[in-house]
Order: C-alpha cells, then structure tokens, then sequence
C-alpha cells in the first residue's frame, strides 16, 4: 500500500540517518556501540583470528569506532552450545563476565552480540567460498555482518537515550528493515527484554482468513500471540497446525500473529539474570541448562516466558522429552520465567509492521530475491532496498570506470564500484558488485555478479538464466559455463605446503538440504525434484572420494580459512 511504501521509505531514511551520525561522531546525539561480541563455531584453529581480521578491515563506521580490544571473539567448539538459546546465553554471558568496560561506560553505551549464523549448510555454494562463515556472505557490497551492524544502529536509535545500558543480540542472517517506528522501547522496572516482531494479518473483522496461503505458511514457522493493551506475549506456538492457529486466535479475540525476527535486546541486569537462571544445574545430568543439546531459545525461554499457566505447561511435556529427560527439569523451564517476569516484567514485543520488509538469508534463492529487489522496476520499492543496504537511490552507476561497456537507462540496472575494461553490454535487470571484467562481457538478463575479477564472460541468456554468479576468480579467455538456476562458485583453499587452489562447482539455487553431519553431500538434496542441475560434491576440494559435511569441517590436510581477495 502506499502508506506501507511510504512507511518503508521513511525507516529506511532514518537507518541512513543514524549510521551517519555514527560515522561523524554525532555525540549524545548518536548510538554509541562500544563493543561487540561474536560467535561462531570453531571449524578449524585460528578462525576467530580471521574474523577479527576480517571485522578490523571492514569499512563499516560501526566497526571503525571500536577499539581492537573490545571486539571479542565467543569461540565454540564442535558438539557444543548446540541450539540457538545456547548460542545467546553464551553471547550474554560474555558479554556480563567479559566485557571490559567500566561501570560509567556501560551505562553509557551500548553492546552488540553477533551471531555469525553457522557454517551456511543451506547456502554450500557461496559459503564454501567463504571458509564456511555465513556471515561473510556479501549482498549488496556489505556482508551480513556489517548489515546486522548496521541494523542494530537504527534499532538503537530508537530507544531511551540512543540505546545507552542496553544489548543486542542478533542472528546475522536475518535482514529486516521496519515500516513503522518501534512503539515501546524504553526501559523501566517492567521493561527489560524486548522481541523484534513482524506483524502478519490472519483473520479480517469477521473472522475469515484472509489468505489460506498465509495460514498455511504458519505450519513451518514458529508464531506469538500478543496482548495488544501490553504488547507481552500471550502464547507461543512452534509450527502449529492452521487449524490449532485459528482455534487459538478466535478463543483470545486475536486478529494477527507474530514472527520473530531473531534479534532481540535486554537491558544489562536483564540479561545478566538470564544468564544466571539458564546456567543452573539440571536434575538429570548436572549440566547447565543453557548447555543442554539442542536448547532452543524460541521453545525453551519465549514460550514458558508466554505460557499461561504452570498446568498448561506440564502438558506439554510430552513434547519436550527429547531434549529433557527429567521432567523436573523441564517444569524448572517454567520456574525460570516467572523468576524472570517477577523481576523484570514480562518480555515487549516491538512491532516491526504489518509490512515490514524481513529476510531470513538462509539461502542462495533468498539472496538471489534481495539482488532483484535492488533493480526492481518500481521506483518505490527499489529505493526501499537500496535505503536498506545504504545505498545510493537514485543512481545505477556508482563509483565505477565503464569502458565501452552500454548500460541501458531505461532499465532498472545497478553497479557498484566496478570497472569494466574493453566490455560489452550489460543486460537489464542485472546487478554488479565491486567487480572488474577485463575481457569481452556479455551478462544476459536476471543475472547478478558478486565480488568477482573474471576475464571473460560469454554466454547466452539460456546458459546462464537466473544465476548468481559469486567471488569467482576465472582464467583469460575461458568461457564461464554455468548451469540453469544455479549458483556458480569458487573456494579457495590452503594446503599444507601453503599453495592455494581454486575450485570451481555449481549449487542449486532453491535446493533445502535434508540433513548434515555423516551424510554424503549428494544426499543432502531431493535428487529427483532437482533432477538434471549441477551439484557441489567433491569438486570443492578435488578428493577423489565424496565427502560427508561433517568430513570436510573436520579435513586436517585442507585449510578452510577464507581468502581475503582484493
């Protein structure tokens, strides 16, 4: 609608807004992010030092504040913190018992725990090209790590005093950007926890769905109700059945449910609480609760945080036994929230909008809908991306050297610091990012080029329909072949004599892997559904044998560590 466009636009100005007060030191009058914690799992020695490289080398303003000393790497190892309510207690706990910040500097700043978002199973193509480090993955010139960053600036901005006292933690694969300012982000002695949310409409005013394809969406995610007079949740539901959802909706007057967009902040006290309660001992092993398997924030802290009554929650024991074996531990679930809320007051769910712009990057087709936004034909919602990414929004050509290269002004086309020397034409609709082509270009519609030094492009729109065509270092004068709906790729990777190769191998783009850990990498994949793609299996490395996931992380003789490529 055009009240939700313009919504979007005004949000998207304001995130521009309060970036640039940090990059020129705005004061008391800008967010001031004083450290940043992230974490990722350890898939070999010394990738938290490529991290911090890779953080201390950004040009995000965000990153050029800090000092090195006070961006932090939460390393966990393999087999461990496995589940996303293990991955922010963690974050959490380091950033109460290891922050080195004064006790006037942490009410006067704010923090920011990042979650590096795995290894990018969902995304092989283009995370193997980035040493298994998803948050790497670049969209629009910035990396998921950045944009979160940037996210966590806007989001800031509107709360008490700029985000003074207050922590973020935030997945970094999931972009979002609000249509409507955040009503309710202010701390007091029953505000300490806050839940970003996007509104989604179910039912109209006379309790008739008003999409069955929405209904039937809720199936695979999970969803909050929320009193509309407190804005706490009244009930959390993981991937109920579209029946369940209309039952419950209709027994609390409710017209909307809520998704979470796995970001999510606390005041300090809050969330040094938390990590108290969810490191207690189990009853069943004697181990922390927040270091359960698979513990998961979303089933085992919102939902007893909205759980209605201690009855109700027994109940739902029967679901729980996987993960809690005793079921006294699972009642102290809800024993734990009532601490909490007793304390600090039941969780605030910020409303993001009912068309609030939220992606969760998993994988390479998410992306691929994110580039197309960019170069959308509507004026409106191009600029909505581009606002989002920091972009410029009026302008297709920015910062680059184009050498006969023709670009077609009445397409939507967008190019981003690149340099195309002796080049061709470039299609409609396409996007080129921090690119250098030195040879003969042809780049046929629907086709977008990441972070790429190639010399020679040839192909017709039938070879190369719909691809994505990722950090892919080619040779003078070969041609770049690439399946249909595919997403071609390069890894480098370092051997023990430190030579380095490159690989080349192609990933379906809208392919969901089954599984992981001892499955052959085949096997991830619905392989008649998808019949006749192209496939990463073992051209990643060149062994000679296929290779299971959980193979490959651990390989000794292969160094998976990301190149840093100018």
């Amino acid at each position: 609608t055009t009240m939700s466009i313009e919504g979007l636009q005004r949000e998207g100005k304001r995130l521009n807004e309060a970036l640039n007060k940090v990059a020129q030191d705005g004061g008391d009058k800008s967010v001031n992010i004083s450290e940043i914690f992230f974490n990722i799992k350890k898939l070999e020695d010394g990738c938290n030092d490529e991290m911090e490289k890779f953080f201390h080398a950004s040009e995000s303003p965000v990153s050029k504040r800090i000092p090195k000393d006070r961006v932090q790497c939460v390393l966990e190892e393999q087999g461990t913190m496995v589940g996303s309510g293990a991955a922010i207690i963690n974050v959490l706990d380091h950033i109460v018992s290891k922050s080195k910040l004064s006790a006037a500097d942490k009410n006067n700043s704010a923090s920011l725990g990042l979650l590096v978002a795995g290894e990018g199973s969902r995304l092989w193509g283009i995370s193997s090209a980035l040493g298994f480090l998803k948050g790497l993955t670049t969209v629009l010139g910035k990396t998921l790590v950045e944009q979160t960053m940037h996210q966590a600036v806007y989001l800031f901005d509107q709360a008490d005093n700029h985000g003074q006292g207050l922590v973020i933690v935030a997945g970094t694969d999931n972009l979002m950007l609000p249509c409507q300012p955040l009503v309710g982000f202010h701390s007091d002695k029953t505000h300490n926890m806050w839940f970003f949310s996007k509104e989604v409409p179910v039912l109209d005013d006379s309790n008739e769905v008003l999409s069955q394809d929405t209904l039937a969406s809720l199936a695979q995610l999970g969803i909050m109700l929320v009193d509309p007079s407190t804005q706490s949740p009244t009930l959390f539901l993981e991937k109920p059945s579209p029946q369940d959802v209309l039952d419950i909706m209709k027994e609390q007057g409710q017209k909307s449910v809520y998704f979470n967009a796995f970001c999510f902040a606390f005041t300090r006290a809050a969330g040094e609480f938390l990590v108290e309660l969810y490191s207690r001992k189990k009853v069943a092993d004697g181990v922390s609760f927040y270091e359960t398997y698979d513990f998961d924030w979303s089933k085992h802290v919102i939902e007893p945080l909205s759980a209605q009554s201690r009855e109700l929650w027994s109940k739902r024991y029967s679901d729980g036994k996987k993960t809690f074996k005793d079921e006294r531990d699972w009642m102290s679930l809800f024993d734990f929230a009532q601490e909490y809320k007793a304390k600090f007051g039941s969780p605030t769910v910020l409303n993001m909008g009912k068309d609030a712009i939220w992606y969760d990057a998993g994988m390479a087709n998410d992306l691929k809908a994110l580039l197309q936004y960019s170069v959308e034909s509507d004026v409106s919602k191009r600029e909505i991306m581009r606002s989002l990414f920091c972009l410029p929004e009026g302008t297709n050509v920015v910062n680059s050297y184009l050498n006969n290269v023709e670009v077609p002004d009445s397409e939507p086309f967008l190019a981003l610091r690149s340099v195309f020397k002796k080049g061709g034409s470039i299609g409609k609709g396409s996007v080129v990012v921090n690119s250098l082509f030195e040879e003969e270009t042809h780049i046929p519609a629907n086709t977008f080029v990441i972070n790429s030094r190639v010399h020679s492009i040839q192909a017709s729109s039938s070879d190369i329909h719909n691809t994505i065509v990722y950090s892919y270092f080619g040779e003078e004068g070969v041609p770049l072949k690439i399946s249909k709906d595919s997403v071609h790729f390069s890894a480098s990777l370092k051997s023990e004599d430190e030579s380095v190769k490159i690989e080349r191998g192609v990933f379906p783009i809208n392919v969901v892997p089954k599984n992981k850990g001892d499955t052959p990498l085949l096997d991830h994949y619905n392989l008649a559904q998808n019949k006749g793609l192209s496939y990463l299996e073992q051209s990643i490395a060149g062994f000679s044998s296929p290779y299971t996931f959980k193979q490959l992380l651990s390989e000794k003789k292969i160094s998976l560590k990301r190149t840093l490529k100018n």
